[in-house]
């Protein structure tokens, strides 16, 4: 056992300038920010950012650490080994060990840290999905410290070896998310563990192979290191090799989130160049949109226009301008919601709020829900208008729309939950308020009860049948929600579980409902791909249109088939023009998404494939 302790204390003494540096680093991006939010009372202390620590620092403080383990050594191993004798494989085994336990303990210190907070605050709180992905990713981060410890011991210079060892990181995530005999290796596998607990049959697959492929590239630094093999990598060989690795990750990226979706129309909207679409409804092939003129802090008009499609052309009417600031006092108008009653085409129902600025600052905001002529010969549109924060707490509060049966319902955040609004459409032209709820529990949110199934708890409409309450519940559930109504008895989710790096989507069996609240059971799961979360979002609005589904993200939309096998399958993905703010869909499986232009995709001949 003495003969190990010269070794050990060697690497240690080498190395705990870059460890403390290192946890340091780590510990401070994942605390300070909330211990400073916690001081204002804003949070708590231990709800740090530690899994996109450890997502995204680990991989980089693997390459640093393997590097500088070996790369330190080049030009004065002959000198120690003349110093002393040396047991080759046992000073070989104590660097590598001593490197991979500070990489380990630096990015397990601070999720056992977060443990511990929410052990003593919440002691009933669950982390083994956040335990189940650190001790995956673990796995990955040995592999990629045995590739950088390779490249430091045979590479010439500490910066190039760092250089190749940074593109073999990224080609350890991207090789196995392109090459499909290979996808079981991918970083996905971090998602795959059931929720709630460690799937160990899964878990031990995934760090099987990359053990033994760690302990070959361990072997094959020892045969290096006892041959003395270096190679002397130029500038010239430097590059190519940098410019091979970015063609391989850019065929990477573009692999899994290709733009393989053609469009079918780009339609032009009359609005200005900073205009926004806040929100559409369709009829059949006409189309309505609720949009504003203008950049909105310097004032912006709201309108409504009509776009009737066709299969290779389309119309779009005279804008209608029923709000603009230029007429009234000083502020600007933003869409909230807009309904279409299919009753009278000829009329639309839109919540929208005016803000009022002095110096700059937000005076005042108020709601207001117009009632809307689709004339475009009127002189004035708004033939009837509602004033809604007589009838909310906040000024400044969200509202969403629905309608339903002659019935209009509004929902909008209040303190102690959602206020529900309902008018009667009696009257198509002039809606009348005749119910006013609060509603304290969480409306629309998915969630896990306390027996740890997951629920949806629904708007208190008890003379509604389940079906249509859930969809009542997704209109009126506000920016929060991300499902959607899949059929008579299924929800498709965005899934984004507390820490995790990447959403995922996941299909539910809806249960019968028990006092006002829809258990579901996860019948099906899609695992995003790495590169939809660097490109997108992937975790905005969901659309269904059997049998697809549509999740708009920062850079575009992905389409998804939801088969009666209950399988989810991704179809493709649309990109352009920076993204889209909503979408709705058209007969024949056509969509159309909004956003400084329409544009119309026909997915029939996908579903033909």
């Amino acid at each position: 056992m003495r003969s190990w302790i010269p070794y050990v204390w060697k690497e240690v003494h080498e190395s705990w300038r870059l460890a403390l540096a290192a946890l340091g680093v780590s510990l401070g991006i994942s605390f300070i920010p909330s211990i400073l939010s916690a001081a204002r009372g804003q949070g708590n202390w231990h709800d740090g950012n530690v899994l996109g620590v450890l997502f995204l620092g680990g991989p980089l403080l693997a390459v640093v650490a393997g590097v500088y383990a070996m790369g330190r050594e080049q030009g004065a191993i002959e000198r120690f080994w003349r110093s002393r004798p040396v047991n080759l494989n046992r000073w070989l085994l104590i660097k590598y060990v001593t490197g991979l336990l500070l990489v380990w303990l630096i990015c397990w210190l601070p999720l056992g840290i977060q443990i511990l907070g929410r052990a003593l605050e919440q002691p009933h709180h669950s982390m083994s999905d956040d335990v189940s992905m650190a001790l995956v990713y673990s796995f990955i981060l040995l592999l990629i410290y045995s590739v950088s410890l390779v490249l430091g011991q045979c590479v010439r210079g500490m910066l190039h070896a760092a250089i190749l060892a940074v593109g073999a990181m990224a080609l350890i995530f991207v090789i196995p998310l392109v090459i499909a005999p290979l996808n079981w290796l991918s970083v996905e596998m971090v998602q795959r563990a059931d929720r709630g607990a460690l799937n160990v049959r899964a878990h031990i697959i995934f760090a099987v192979p990359m053990i033994a492929l760690s302990a070959a590239l361990v072997g094959l630094a020892g045969i290096l290191l006892k041959r003395n093999v270096q190679v002397e990598v130029g500038g010239r060989t430097l590059g190519w090799s940098v410019a091979a690795i970015m063609l391989v990750l850019t065929a990477g990226m573009a692999f899994p989130m290709a733009t393989n979706l053609s469009v079918q129309q780009v339609i032009s909207l009359p609005m200005a160049q900073d205009g926004t679409v806040h929100d559409m409804a369709a009829d059949g092939n006409d189309v309505l949109i609720l949009f504003s003129n203008g950049s909105v802090w310097r004032g912006s008009k709201l309108g409504l226009v009509r776009v009737r499609i066709g299969e290779h052309a389309s119309v779009v009417d005279e804008p209608i301008w029923f709000a603009d600031p230029g007429q009234e006092r000083a502020g600007y108008y933003s869409g909230l919601d807009l309904a279409w009653p299919a009753e009278d085409p000829s009329l639309a129902y839109a919540a929208i709020r005016h803000s009022v600025l002095e110096n700059g600052a937000l005076k005042e905001s108020a709601s207001v829900l117009y009632t809307v002529a689709l004339d475009a010969k009127r002189a004035n549109p708004v033939i009837h208008r509602v004033e809604l924060n007589p009838l909310l707490t906040l000024q400044d509060s969200r509202q969403a729309a629905c309608l339903y049966q002659r019935r209009l319902y509004i929902s909008s955040i209040e303190p102690g939950g959602i206020r529900l609004l309902t008018f009667s459409l009696a009257d198509l032209r002039a809606p009348l308020l005749v119910h006013s709820e609060d509603v304290t529990h969480p409306l629309g949110w998915l969630h896990r009860g306390p027996s740890q199934e997951y629920q949806v708890p629904l708007v208190p409409m008890p003379d509604l049948d389940e079906s249509t309450r859930c969809k009542v519940t997704r209109d009126l559930a506000l920016h929060y929600s991300r499902w959607v109504p899949a059929g008579n008895d299924r929800i498709l989710a965005s899934d984004r579980d507390s820490g995790r790096f990447l959403p995922h989507l996941v299909l539910y069996e809806a249960g019968p409902t028990r006092d006002g609240v829809m258990p579901l059971r996860p019948i099906s799961r899609y695992q995003s791909v790495a590169f939809e979360g660097l490109l997108g979002t992937s975790d905005g609005e969901l659309l269904y249109s059997a049998p697809l589904a549509y999740r708009l993200e920062g850079g575009g939309v992905t389409v998804y088939r939801i088969g009666e096998s209950k399988s989810i399958e991704r179809i493709g993905h649309y990109a352009a023009e920076g993204g889209f703010n909503t979408t709705v869909s058209l007969p024949g499986n056509r969509v159309v998404l909004a956003g400084k232009r329409l544009h119309v995709l026909d997915l029939s001949e996908k579903l033909r494939q």
